[in-house]
């Protein structure tokens, strides 16, 4: 169990750098049962199916209450704990014995969740090679040992196997059974799982509606009766909905409310750093983001903490590259990249590239209103330096669509949220070659890097590799990287019990509705 140790140990190291929890104690309370929580979102999730899940924020929002995970990170103690399997066992470099929970129950009368359906589950993902892939795309397959064991053999070692692979959507288990009856598409949109909450109805741009599961696995929970999820795009309505008392909660606030509500006596803001990047993306297949001094041209060209003043109001950390504040490899003293512009620069190597009048080009991003409006920033700061951007705001599916699969898109921003606290996942996937996060930027040099990294169950091993490749992206600019931004929820001071994550996972178990 060694590696075991070391893994948990890196976790901890990392979740208590960050400082990560922000939660409210209530002390003396008894958890009271029944009533609908009612939670403000921005936009519908693409999907609801965990073997889909890849970087959707809304989705990480609700997936979480209907399906679990084998294995949990409990940020209270940055501790690794039994979800779904209560006990694991590495072989070797390359296999792993997962021991699963008896007696767990799939929702909707599906029957008792078995290694069949955690093998499976993993097995899809790999063959069809689904969102969730990018979270386990060095193993080769699952395979049933007996009702309750299920060993999973890799391709290669891949030190934070449990952290990464078994702790969120590739690591959530689907009922075989409901599966294979109602088909991928259908099961996208009408989900079986075994988490706390039965899903059971979506009415697109409407509303989203989760159930107690009564049959729950860990006895007593959860207190909720309900969680009723409202789609509202406008971060203002949102805000009117909580003070009218039509919602009890809601994400994705805009951070300039953020002072105001501080001061309300009815309501809680809880705000901390994220384990996420707000980052600008070239397709570098195209021109003229082939040519590398464009792209340094124009990282010179941002301004930052303009970003970050007008955007966030304060509640972001400004960045130049992928490593939240206080991950294994991070270095805060490290930077490459101006807090503010420098035209100057930028216009240089603008006609070092044969580009001395500018380009036009097009932008897009997704329908979060702060990207938006750091969109139009962005189209200012260009301006300076003859660049003309047309943007282009899309909706969340048409987004997704253009940007990790069809790769459509010229410059893009988004923010991305990292699925686990291991430099693997904000290293790998969007600077390898051969994963989907990859935008046209190739070097075999960093490849080899990431691929060695990824391997070593000794952190000190892996830190200076991961600054050879920090070295190389910033020559590179394959991305922009501006700042790392705080996970902020609204809510009324009824919930109870709420604990905010440094990613957007929301977890409703052990949440109850007091008086108003």
């Amino acid at each position: 169990m060694e590696r075991i140790g070391q893994a948990a140990g890196l976790l901890a190291a990392v979740l208590a750098g960050l400082g990560l929890l922000a939660s409210v104690g209530w002390a003396g309370e008894q958890p009271v049962r029944g009533a609908t929580l009612r939670i403000g979102l921005y936009s519908d999730p693409n999907t609801v199916n965990c073997m889909e899940s890849a970087g959707d924020p809304v989705q990480q929002n609700i997936i979480t209450g209907i399906f679990d995970s084998l294995v949990v990170v409990d940020y209270k103690d940055s501790s690794l704990h039994p979800g779904l399997a209560t006990k694991w066992k590495q072989v070797d470099d390359k296999t792993w014995l997962i021991t699963l929970r008896k007696g767990v129950q799939f929702h909707k009368g599906y029957g008792e969740m078995t290694a069949e359906d955690a093998a499976f589950t993993m097995n899809y993902i790999v063959k069809n090679k689904t969102n969730a892939y990018t979270y386990v795309t060095f193993v080769d397959k699952a395979e049933v040992v007996d009702r309750y064991t299920v060993k999973y053999t890799l391709t290669a070692p891949f030190a934070p196997f449990l952290v990464t692979s078994l702790f969120y959507g590739s690591g959530m288990v689907v009922s075989k059974k409901a599966f294979e009856e109602r088909g991928f598409k259908a099961f996208n949109r009408d989900p079986i799982g075994t988490g706390p909450f039965e899903f059971v109805e979506w009415s697109p741009a409407a509303q989203i509606i989760l159930k107690r599961f009564d049959k729950y696995w860990d006895k007593g929970k959860p207190y909720l009766d309900r969680i009723h999820y409202r789609i509202v795009p406008d971060a203002f309505v949102r805000l009117n909905m909580l003070k009218n008392g039509e919602i009890d909660m809601f994400t994705h606030p805009d951070f300039k409310d953020l002072k105001e509500l501080q001061n309300d006596p009815r309501f809680m803001v809880a705000s901390r750093p994220g384990h996420n990047w707000d980052f600008i993306a070239f397709n570098l297949k195209r021109k003229p983001f082939d040519n590398k001094k464009v792209r340094q041209a124009i990282a010179w060209a941002i301004d930052r903490k303009e970003i970050v003043d007008n955007v966030y109001y304060g509640h972001a950390t400004i960045t130049d590259d992928p490593m939240p504040p206080g991950m294994l490899a991070d270095n805060p003293t490290r930077r490459h990249f101006p807090d503010t512009a420098d035209v100057a620069k930028a216009k240089q190597l603008l006609v070092e590239a044969g580009y001395p009048s500018g380009f036009t080009t097009t932008y897009i991003t997704s329908p979060k209103e702060q990207l938006r409006r750091l969109q139009v920033i962005v189209a200012a700061q260009l301006q300076k330096i003859g660049v003309t951007v047309q943007l282009q705001s899309l909706d969340s599916g048409t987004f997704s669509s253009r940007y990790w699969r069809e790769k459509n898109f010229d410059m893009a921003t988004r923010d991305l949220n990292i699925v686990s606290p291991d430099p693997d996942s904000t290293m790998y996937w969007f600077h390898h070659t051969k994963t989907i996060g990859n935008n046209g930027y190739e070097n075999p040099e960093v490849d080899r890097l990431l691929d060695t990294a990824r391997g070593l169950s000794d952190p000190a091993k892996r830190v200076p590799l991961y600054q050879k490749v920090l070295d190389s992206i910033y020559e590179d600019v394959p991305y922009i990287y501006i700042a790392h931004v705080n996970m902020a929820v609204v809510y009324h001071k009824i919930v109870k019990n709420f604990t905010l994550l440094p990613n957007e996972r929301k977890y409703f178990q052990e949440i109850w509705l007091g008086k108003q």
